[in-house]
């Protein structure tokens, strides 16, 4: 079947093509927006579900000044937190593939005709397909910062400078990979693949791992993620900005920045006491790994970044972190004594860290561009 023939108002069928999840808290600014980026799309096959997690603002009237019979929202009487509104959201889903988005992103035109049209290409396995995409980085305002692609050494998501639309166009339009190679990609550097907005899946994946059933605090979305690349589906990951990214002071990211608690390296944590020996089968990457890795990028470099901004506080509790998980692992790592080095000097070690960190910064200031990092990820 062709994507112009299933592209249809799903009225006349009851099994929409997508179903586009939109879980939200206080987002009375961004949600409507949000909603009439699907709305706009050129295929109309969708519905939209909205569950929003008791917000204190607005959220809700904006949502339903919207009069669209594709549309439903779901009021929570409590805030049942994140990961539980994400199942909440999900397992409302009637399509046939599913698109988790968040109440302050938005969908580009054209977003889920690029999507039909790669899915009508797979009929033999289009129940174990997962499609990804590059995006636009927009800040609260809307405006364009950066773009989001691949890193170049492997499906990490990295930031580099707004391209061209003619660089854009010079990729190739998309790849295709086996999913276990991008969950063993995951397991060696504890990463998630794919923005989180962009990802969109067969319902049948998502009943394999059982939605987003997770005790983490911040990031369900990588667990479950994670547990659909371990299926090995076919993942296609189109070289195309087919969403943007909300930046902004609101977000989930910039008010994890301002607290001192530790829910990423909490969420972390909880990752490898999951990522046991028979979860890491075949990958080739050990638990050993996984622990130097959490503890140099996720609490060493955080705990550094923190000092060089005067937070020595947060550095003190990320280094204490640390220890307390895998001491055997810190008392290795030179550079734990140049962070409790730099702790135990106090201001001169403050601002030590921040001569250092302004050094760095002058080496990467300039983002990378899209050439740079094109063509090197796999």
């Amino acid at each position: 079947m062709s994507p112009k023939a299933i592209g249809k108002d799903h009225s006349v069928h009851p099994t929409p093509f997508f179903s586009i999840c939109i879980p939200c808290f206080n987002h009375e600014k961004y949600v409507g927006k949000t909603i009439q980026s699907v709305l706009d799309q050129d295929f109309a096959d969708f519905e939209i579900i909205i569950a929003d997690n008791a917000s204190t603002d607005d959220s809700p009237d904006v949502i339903r000044s919207f009069k669209d019979s594709r549309l439903q929202l779901i009021e929570n009487k409590y805030n049942i937190g994140f990961a539980p509104n994400l199942q909440q959201v999900t397992r409302h889903a009637r399509g046939r593939y599913i698109n988790l988005l968040s109440s302050d992103d938005i969908m580009n035109p054209g977003a889920l005709r690029t999507y039909a049209e790669l899915i009508v290409q797979h009929p033999a396995d289009a129940h174990r397909l997962v499609l990804m995409s590059q995006a636009w980085e927009i800040d609260g305002e809307g405006n364009v910062c950066r773009y989001i692609t691949t890193s170049p050494d492997g499906f990490a998501l990295t930031r580099v400078k707004v391209p061209s639309l003619a660089e854009i166009e010079a990729q190739e339009h998309h790849k295709i990979h086996r999913g276990f190679e991008v969950f063993t990609n995951c397991m060696r550097n504890l990463n998630t693949a794919g923005l989180f907005c962009s990802v969109v899946y067969s319902r049948g994946l998502w009943e394999a791992v059982e939605g987003y059933n997770s005790t983490q605090l911040i990031n369900p979305d990588m667990h479950f993620i994670v547990k659909l690349l371990r299926l090995d589906p076919i993942v296609v990951y189109v070289n195309r900005p087919l969403y943007s990214y909300r930046n902004h002071e609101q977000g989930q990211a910039a008010q994890q920045a301002k607290t001192l608690i530790l829910k990423f390296q909490t969420d972390q944590y909880n990752y490898l006491m999951q990522y046991d020996d028979n979860w890491l089968c075949g990958t080739g990457v050990t638990r050993a790994h996984q622990r130097r890795v959490f503890v140099n990028r996720d609490c060493i470099d955080h705990a550094l970044l923190a000092v060089a901004d005067g937070r020595w506080l947060y550095g003190s509790r990320l280094l204490a972190f640390a220890w307390a998980t895998y001491p055997s692992v810190v008392i290795r790592q030179w550079r734990v004594w140049a962070l409790v080095f730099l702790l135990a000097c106090g201001p001169v070690g403050i601002g030590l860290a921040w001569l250092l960190r302004f050094v760095r910064s002058m080496n990467r200031r300039i983002p990378p561009s899209l050439a740079e990092v094109s063509g090197s990820c796999g």
